[in-house]
């Protein structure tokens, strides 16, 4: 699967963001796998446009894969027992998500937050390239 402007332009994105594209790579055309590993676009716009392209099955096991993450780290915050958490993981996936948010943003100046967010971000490109058949 290749991305480039005429494919980012089909997917509708708002203007600024269609913008920082052009400005960073212009008309050039990447693999999916090169496009995550770009830099002059953010991991959410990176998520953005390859979530829109990929299959249906690969959107599902990266939710799921992002949920237990976000759970996981719910759990490791509150210590709660992770035999429950993981019981009831697709009621609570949400609120984890949300708890975790919320946790990260009070604590946005502590420098082991940003570590931790920068290698979940890592963490979540390394997973959909994989996921799309890539090497890590």
């Amino acid at each position: 699967m290749k991305i480039n402007r005429k494919i980012i332009e089909k997917l509708k994105p708002c203007k600024d963001r269609l913008e920082n594209y052009i400005e960073h790579y212009g008309d050039r055309t990447f693999d999916v796998i090169e496009f995550l590993q770009l830099d002059g676009i953010t991991h959410r716009d990176k998520l953005w446009v390859v979530l829109r392209l990929v299959d249906h099955d690969t959107k599902v096991v990266f939710a799921m894969d992002c949920a237990l993450t976000a759970i996981a780290a719910n759990t490791a915050v509150y210590s709660v027992d992770a035999t429950d958490v993981y019981a009831s993981a697709v009621n609570v996936a949400y609120d984890a998500a949300y708890a975790a948010y919320v946790d990260a943003t009070n604590a946005a100046a502590d420098t082991a937050y940003d570590v931790a967010y920068d290698a979940e971000q890592e963490r979540q490109i390394e997973a959909l390239i994989y996921l799309i058949g890539g090497a890590v």
